[in-house]
């Protein structure tokens, strides 16, 4: 843990509020580098063991700069896993919802309709490449606006054979972006 708060590396009350609730009262070591170096909206690449909270150092600084509701994708995750998704989804959402923000969630095995029409209206979108390459190609989700693009575990993907979706799906994303 750390002597700085989360308001002191620049989360807004409205989250903190919501990290107090969750009983997080100080940064870990990761939170508290990478925090600041993602609100002056560097690229940055992470590395650190699981549990050591990577998944707010990324997400804090994200729903903070998309601060207000836009009504389409402004930041997406990919994540490798449809567990690691719904994790995601599942932390993030309570941040995001602090600031007004809509949260979705996309992975393969449920059907497409539904995800397709959560994730077109919200401004935070966590997916597996391969269901967000689905929705993108069928033109059911648009991702010409994403400010803040994240690779959760990019090494796991990349081992997995993920690289080819993960490159289609860059494609379709503006290349003025934040990439984490």
């Amino acid at each position: 843990m750390s002597d700085a708060t989360f308001a002191e590396l620049g989360v807004s009350d409205a989250v903190c509020e919501v990290l107090d609730g969750k009983g997080f009262v100080a940064p870990f070591p990761v939170q508290e580098s990478v925090i600041p170096e993602a609100l002056e909206g560097r690229d940055l690449t992470v590395r650190a063991p699981t549990g050591s909270g990577k998944t707010l150092a990324f997400a804090l600084p994200t729903v903070e700069f998309l601060h207000e509701p836009h009504g389409y994708p402004g930041a997406l995750v990919l994540a490798p896993t449809r567990e690691l998704a719904v994790q995601i989804t599942e932390e993030v959402t309570p941040l995001a919802a602090a600031l007004g923000l809509k949260t979705a969630v996309a992975y393969g095995g449920v059907p497409l309709d539904r995800q397709a029409k959560k994730a077109a209206g919200a401004d935070f979108v966590v997916a597996t490449p391969g269901r967000l390459l689905d929705l993108m190609r069928q033109k059911l989700v648009d991702m010409s606006k994403i400010e803040v693009l994240i690779l959760d575990e990019a090494d796991r993907m990349l081992d997995m054979g993920f690289i080819p979706q993960v490159e289609a799906i860059l494609k379709f994303l503006p290349d003025e972006r934040q990439t984490m």
